[in-house]
């Protein structure tokens, strides 16, 4: 039976629900970091060696071991997840199943395994099930249509809980794979700031091959560098810094980052292993490989490289106007449903960073990823609030963005398409100290046609949590 939802604005008065506490109190730089993923988890990190996984399903949480993660933790750290786990090569393959060398401790039943090369290059699957410990066999809910073999690659869309410690003491960054249930060893953090003055943000710019941002079938007459398109009428350079992945057809499997774009042709910066024909189908997609870290108190943007494991400095074309401070904030808007943001020649989705500065001023810049510039104090409508210390933000399923007013309870909603703030809700339990970090996330019911979502909270200070339905 589908579940319906018969709430109507003002008939029905917006109420925050407590929910089960947290094990312990929020503190300065304490974060939560929810899944990009439909799993739902998010993981907790309270203090430098103390991390815990929340499951809305079991509204509970479970402590993970420390990450034994080096430097001081507070202001400076920050968190992310991404959908992608491990990858490898497989060793064998039947009708419905795939042999890994991935070491697991736990089933992983509703999560997606990709084929990225070899036989079967493009194919996604769901898991059904899969066996424990080393060489982990994974079932898939229905058959491949070309068996893998020990030539086909894999991606587990498992997720990684990222953490970055920039504090004081200095800077270090792990991952928490879910698949394999252990920290990362120690990532890079060469290039990356090495002392947090004040609040940082992270922000990837993946969705895990979910609601790609654009999609089609290639016309053919394609080079190493490029894929074409007739019947698309693109802006020139509207793609630059997605990327492009082709799906099935030649060159299955394949992921490209896009350097540019004419009206109907994408151009690569790595020249394709299979160039693909009139039978490739492709998406674009947010860039898999980049995590972005902006704030501590300048307006200087850093990107992480997944596959690198490197830090960068970007140089935007144009900067940023003057440097966020406490309470700033930063989320990529890549879903929102307003036909202004999806329009395919004209595309907004997956384009920008929105970032509110912080430090008691309600100025909102962006980033614009494929243009690489700055946009700052964009002007919108309701701006006489400011944030600071206290302040955190979640995004829908809508690209909606809902903002917690420091320690005051106050809620809001920025619609990026709409470019307004406005009134959302209003959480009357008192709270503690406003501390720096993130603590607000979504979480969303999916029962056939019907998505009912929340919005969920961790008081500042204390260990009270909250959820409000959105409707």
């Amino acid at each position: 039976m589908t579940t319906t939802i018969n709430l109507k604005r003002i008939l029905d008065r917006k109420q925050w629900e407590m929910i089960n506490p947290a094990p312990v109190a929020s503190a300065a730089g304490s974060v939560i970091v929810p899944s990009s993923l439909s799993d739902q988890l998010s993981l907790y990190w309270q203090a430098a060696t103390v991390v815990y996984l929340y499951d809305p399903a079991e509204d509970a949480f479970v402590q993970l071991p420390s990450p034994a993660l080096s430097g001081t933790f507070g202001l400076g750290s920050a968190g992310e997840h991404h959908p992608s786990g491990p990858t490898g090569t497989a060793s064998a393959g039947s009708a419905s199943t795939i042999t890994t060398t991935v070491t697991t401790v736990q089933q992983l039943p509703g999560y997606t395994i990709r084929i990225t090369g070899g036989t079967g290059a493009g194919q996604e699957r769901v898991i059904s099930s899969n066996t424990i410990g080393t060489n982990a066999v994974f079932t898939v809910t229905s058959p491949w249509t070309t068996t893998p073999d020990a030539t086909s690659t894999y991606l587990l869309l498992t997720g990684r809980f990222y953490l970055f410690m920039g504090g004081a003491g200095g800077s270090s960054m792990k991952y928490w794979d879910v698949a394999t249930g252990a920290w990362s060893a120690a990532l890079t953090v060469s290039g990356a700031p090495s002392a947090g003055t004040t609040e940082i943000q992270m922000v990837a710019t993946s969705n895990g091959g979910t609601n790609p941002i654009a999609s089609g079938t290639s016309t053919g007459t394609n080079s190493t560098t490029t894929l074409n398109n007739t019947g698309k009428a693109w802006t020139t350079n509207q793609w630059t810094n997605f990327q492009v992945r082709i799906t099935s057809g030649t060159g299955a499997g394949q992921v490209r980052v896009i350097s540019s774009n004419t009206a109907t042709a994408l151009t690569v910066s790595v020249v394709w292993t299979t160039t693909p024909d009139a039978t490739s189908v492709y998406v674009i997609e947010g860039n898999d490989n980049n995590i972005y870290l902006l704030g501590n108190a300048a307006v200087t943007l850093y990107l992480y490289s997944i596959s690198g494991n490197t830090w960068s400095t970007i140089t935007p074309g144009v900067a940023r106007a003057a440097a966020p401070s406490t309470g700033v904030t930063a989320e990529w808007v890549f879903r929102s449903v307003n036909i202004n943001f999806n329009t395919e020649n004209s595309v907004v989705n997956g384009k920008r960073i929105y970032s509110f500065r912080g430090g008691a001023v309600g100025t909102l810049d962006y980033y614009d990823i494929a243009a690489n510039t700055w946009a700052s104090g964009i002007t919108y409508q309701n701006s006489g609030e400011t944030f600071t210390t206290g302040t955190s933000i979640t995004q829908g399923n809508d690209g909606i963005m809902y903002i917690q007013k420091d320690a005051t309870g106050r809620w809001f909603k920025y619609d990026a398409a709409l470019n307004a703030l406005q009134p959302w809700s209003l959480l009357m339990y008192p709270q503690g100290a406003a501390i720096a970090g993130n603590k607000a996330w979504t979480v969303t019911f999916t029962d056939g046609a019907s998505v009912i979502k929340w919005v969920y909270w961790l008081n500042n200070t204390q260990t009270f949590m909250f959820r409000q339905i959105v409707i």
